[in-house]
């Protein structure tokens, strides 16, 4: 039997870089175990049988994934309660058994675990909260980092996560206020007292005309740019603006950056308001109304919203959130 079993891993450990791709991520998990996908995929089944044999796995996964404190039971789902797995079981002549498990469990465990952090995608959560008649969508980015661009990014990139406009400009087009990009200072000012730097991986939100962190910010090739205050340190950061419109932000809550949008249109203070009575503790506005954007969801299903224009300036900024790849 033994031997059985490590002509199969062999076998696997060959194959297993070809096997395991982005869109078979749950079945390169399951092929872990003892590379039945391997022999199935070479028995040429049809493509109604491999979409059964995904859907079965999903379902089987999904479901071992919630008990993670039971490993062992968690593995030996996988290896033994899905039908295609039994079958090609069948097919060799062997069956699955408490030795089986013993001998793979340990490499299992740690191969899977190397995967499913290789393979992991960048996605947005989205969720409604609605505080005194208020409800804001919040937008929290998964396996991401944060970009500036300047010009509309490709949609169809699906590691373009979350896209929306960044800061304020003028009719022509020309940004208002400090910006850089990648290192690069494209824009200066200080006219609007908020900003953003990321620097290193790390996302600023503060407050203030000088700043040193956009010296830190151009050393490090970093992003940075200039928008209007709406809370700082939990607290109203007061705007002269008093029109009211669809609003959009930047924030912190929980130490966590967040984007947050709202489903009527409000004041700056009102917004920045309702921002406060669901924890926000720093945040500076993003340009709302029905500027263009889009998100991809954990289903990797892509949602658009505002109103996509043409022919817009090429000096048009936005945040692009990136699965990291």
């Amino acid at each position: 039997m033994k031997s059985i079993l490590k002509k199969i891993w062999d076998f696997f450990e060959s194959e297993q870089a070809r096997l395991i791709t982005i869109t078979g991520l749950l079945i390169g998990i399951t092929s872990l175990t003892i590379g039945i996908n391997s022999l199935r995929l070479q028995k040429k089944e049809t493509k109604e049988e491999e979409r059964r044999f995904q859907e079965q796995t999903k379902i089987l996964i999904e479901d071992a994934e919630r008990r993670t404190d039971e490993q062992t039971q968690t593995l030996m789902m996988v290896l033994t309660q899905t039908d295609s797995i039994k079958k090609n079981y069948e097919r060799l002549g062997i069956s699955p058994t408490k030795e089986d498990y013993e001998i793979f469990r340990e490499e299992v465990i740690k191969r899977v675990n190397k995967i499913e952090k290789t393979l992991t995608y960048g996605f947005i959560e989205v969720a409604e909260e609605r505080m005194n008649n208020t409800t804001l969508v919040v937008y929290t980015p998964k396996n991401a980092q944060m970009e500036l661009t300047m010009g509309l990014p490709d949609k169809y990139d699906k590691n373009n996560i979350f896209v929306t406009e960044a800061a304020l400009y003028y009719p022509n087009g020309k940004i208002l206020g400090e910006f850089v990009m990648k290192g690069v200072q494209k824009a200066r000012g200080t006219s609007v007292n908020g900003y953003c730097a990321v620097i290193n991986g790390n996302i600023i939100i503060g407050f203030g005309k000088q700043t040193p962190l956009l010296q830190e910010t151009i050393d490090n090739e970093g992003y940075f740019f200039r928008q209007y205050p709406l809370v700082n340190k939990g607290k109203l950061e007061k705007n002269t603006e008093t029109g009211k419109a669809l609003r959009k932000a930047l924030a912190i809550r929980n130490n966590k950056i967040i984007m947050i949008e709202s489903k009527s249109k409000l004041t700056f203070d009102e917004f920045a308001n309702a921002m406060i009575n669901i924890g926000v503790e720093n945040a500076i506005y993003l340009t709302g109304g029905k500027t263009y954007g889009w998100y991809y969801d954990k289903e990797q299903k892509r949602t658009e919203f505002g109103v996509e224009e043409k022919n817009i300036p090429e000096e048009i900024n936005y945040i692009v959130w990136r699965a990291i790849e």
